[in-house]
């Protein structure tokens, strides 16, 4: 039995247990999680005790990751008539749904209602959606998306996969699993504040700190 591999696991076990600990506690998922961190971490990488900073430095690469991002999309559609990443998602929402209501489709991703709109009124405009009353609902429309909308939908297709490849960049599929893991719990989260009006940073803060200390 290898007792060295032992020995740093446990001393591993102990710098994890001296950290703040959230909503989950010392749960052997975030002591995994934390010795993926400790093990793979680069040598610039922030202090993880210092949680201000942390959190800092992730709102700041996550909102560099959606930078690099779009560039990427912008490239795979500068030859499309679909002018933003935006327009290929909600065609290729409309398509997995078969139909939907304007309002499911905008909250479906993530836009504020005003931004929403105005995509769909630049499809509707290129013939790509239609739209025919709801049968469910007479002050509702249904959007549908056109052959003209998945001609161009699959003419672009290769490649935005071709730039979510390079989003991917040089990460294993055992790490992209792992970050699809995180991004997911982030994503349930950041959904249920996007979804609240007219509520301030502090009264969301509040609500994080409610969860932690469930």
């Amino acid at each position: 039995m290898n007792y060295s591999i032992i020995k740093q696991l446990l001393e591993h076990l102990e710098d994890f247990e001296k950290l703040p600990q959230g909503e989950s506690g010392t749960t052997m998922g975030n002591f995994v999680d934390y010795l993926s961190y400790s093990i793979n971490k680069p040598e610039t990488a922030v202090k993880v005790t210092d949680e201000e900073l942390l959190n800092v430095s992730l709102a700041q690469y996550i909102a560099h990751l959606y930078r690099f991002s779009k560039s990427y999309t912008k490239i795979a559609l500068e030859n499309s008539p679909l002018t933003t990443v935006d327009d290929f998602l909600y065609l290729g929402k409309i398509m997995e749904l078969g139909h939907c209501t304007k309002t499911e489709l905008i909250e479906l991703n993530a836009h504020e209602k005003t931004s929403g709109m105005e995509i769909i009124k630049r499809l509707q405009k290129n013939n790509f959606v239609t739209q025919e009353d709801d049968p469910n609902d007479g002050r509702s429309k249904l959007l549908s998306i056109t052959l003209k909308g998945k001609q161009e939908f699959f003419a672009a297709l290769e490649s935005m996969k071709k730039s979510a490849n390079l989003v991917g960049g040089p990460l294993s599929t055992v790490e992209k699993l792992h970050l699809m893991h995180l991004l997911q719990k982030l994503h349930v989260f950041h959904k249920s504040l996007f979804a609240e009006k007219n509520v301030t940073l502090d009264e969301m803060l509040e609500q994080l700190e409610s969860q932690e200390n469930q």
